[in-house]
């Protein structure tokens, strides 16, 4: 059991087809905490992203019903 890992924050800038400037922001994450079986995510899943302003940090839950954020 791994448990934690260093990641790394990546903006990537691209254009769709009608030439509109888009951002995405992506965040990896290390294998070995990916493959750990305490992981609670799996690909493809909806996750919910909470900026934590008073602790500085990002939360992320599992989304248990899209209409509820």
């Amino acid at each position: 059991m791994v448990g934690k890992g260093v990641g790394r924050v990546v903006r990537y800038r691209f254009k769709d087809s009608k030439g509109r400037t888009y951002e995405k922001t992506w965040i990896y994450i290390p294998t070995s905490v990916a493959n750990d079986t305490a992981f609670p995510f799996k690909p493809g899943e909806k996750v919910l992203i909470i900026i934590d302003i008073k602790g500085k940090r990002l939360i992320i839950e599992k989304l248990e019903k899209e209409g509820n954020v």
